[in-house]
């Protein structure tokens, strides 16, 4: 006889597949797609489960986006530089690895956020999902900044939060960019001249 336990933790298992399924689903469609392109229907047959297992795990298809991002977020985090390695790093150097990331065109990420900004503005039930997942993503890279080697720069702690929330601003422009203008090398250009006129590279 198998017991409950057993039971549960199975069940537990295959909900947790189903949310990863759907997640990297949704990571593809939307980047592939683009936000009205990526249906939820094509999001669970790209998942390869039905309509109603999505809909039990995910109500809409905004919150699968934000299900998505969230996850991203703990695996960069996860995946990221100890306190030790940002120690080492110049504040523009932190910087720079920002916008060689968001800029490279391997950023599903870095999609998803742009696609999730521009649809939130017409789209009020994906804002309200959407705006708390982006704060806390811009709360960590800021924290993560301020763990950088920062004795060559002139700034205190305010003023380096909000350069570096306006340096993602910019970054999610140049990348918004990327769907009409196709050149990276122009664009990294762009982004080292805003890193000089921050008086920092």
């Amino acid at each position: 006889m198998t017991k409950p336990h057993t039971n549960r933790r199975a069940t537990q298992d295959r909900a947790r597949e189903t949310q990863r399924k759907l997640m990297d689903a949704t990571l593809d469609a939307i980047s592939e797609l683009g936000w009205h392109g990526a249906t939820t229907r094509k999001i669970s047959e790209k998942a390869g489960v039905s309509i109603g297992a999505q809909t039990n795990h995910y109500a809409s298809k905004g919150e699968l986006l934000v299900a998505a991002l969230d996850r991203g977020r703990e695996a960069s985090e996860r995946a990221g530089f100890s306190e030790s390695e940002l120690a080492r790093l110049s504040l523009a150097e932190y910087l720079e690895q920002l916008g060689e990331i968001m800029l490279s065109g391997d950023s599903t990420y870095g999609t998803l956020i742009v696609e999730a900004l521009a649809a939130s503005r017409t789209d009020a039930a994906l804002r309200d999902a959407f705006t708390e997942t982006d704060r806390a993503w811009i709360s960590r890279l800021t924290e993560l900044a301020l763990l950088t080697d920062r004795s060559a720069v002139p700034f205190d702690g305010a003023k380096i939060r909000q350069l570096v929330e306006a340096t993602l601003y910019y970054l999610r422009g140049l990348n918004l960019q990327l769907g009409a203008h196709q050149d990276r090398r122009h664009l990294q250009q762009l982004f080292q001249l805003w890193l000089k006129e921050l008086k920092l590279a």
